[in-house]
């Protein structure tokens, strides 16, 4: 086909392929080609680095697409019990979300905030959760004795529950189905009770706040 030139259809040339572009500079294997209807191609050196069809974009290095994302809003409240030194792990469907990659190689966001309260005042922890235990991934490394965690926070008063935001980038690792949930902690040498999305008093008083938590899985394709 020669090159046709057209006030109403425009610039009309040859389809080209892929390592023959049928718009190029001096490099003639570098360039952009129509190989089929509705598909743009872009190629270097003869070889294919994306597509654009009317299904979407796809390529190699075309890296940061979402895959996929999962989110949970927990509106209600949930009261419990975390002894000294422990860990709480809260595996309750209202704070969890369960996913499943569609590849190995890509990375996972999990983000969110989680309100909290616990009787007397005092340090509180949460971590992320995988499959209802611990998550190195997600946590801080080389912590000793110290609690791994994803983030911390003191409450001030009893009637105020602190809000914590929490956010880490993790590999997928496989493409098996797994949930990501929170883990609780606290600094005392007692037996102490926490809740989510309320302080400990909680009066039926505009004063008193009724809070959500959330938590938030993004699959990135690498």
């Amino acid at each position: 086909m020669s090159l046709e030139l057209s006030g109403t259809t425009g610039v009309k040339g040859v389809a080209g392929s892929v390592s023959a572009p049928s718009i190029v500079g001096d490099d003639t294997n570098t360039g952009i080609s129509f190989p089929s209807a509705d598909t743009i191609k872009f190629s270097t050196n003869g070889v294919e680095r994306m597509s654009i069809t009317n299904s979407g974009v796809t390529g190699t290095g075309v890296g940061g697409k979402i895959k996929q994302w999962i989110s949970t809003t927990k509106q209600d409240t949930a009261t419990f019990s975390v002894s000294s030194a422990s860990i709480y792990h809260y595996t309750d469907a209202s704070l969890r979300v369960t996913i499943t990659p569609t590849s190995a190689s890509n990375f996972l966001y999990i983000m969110g905030h989680v309100s909290v309260g616990r009787e007397l005042l005092n340090w509180m922890h949460v971590s992320i959760d995988k499959d209802g235990a611990d998550f190195a991934l997600a946590s801080a490394s080389g912590a000793g004795n110290r609690r791994a965690a994803a983030a911390s926070g003191t409450n001030s008063q009893t009637n105020m529950p602190v809000t914590m935001p929490f956010h880490a980038k993790v590999s997928a690792e496989s493409t098996a189905e797994r949930y990501y949930s929170l883990a609780f902690s606290h600094g005392s040498s007692s037996t102490r009770t926490m809740r989510i999305n309320r302080g400990t008093d909680d009066v039926d008083n505009y004063a008193y706040p009724r809070n959500i938590s959330t938590i938030t899985v993004i699959e990135v394709e690498v």
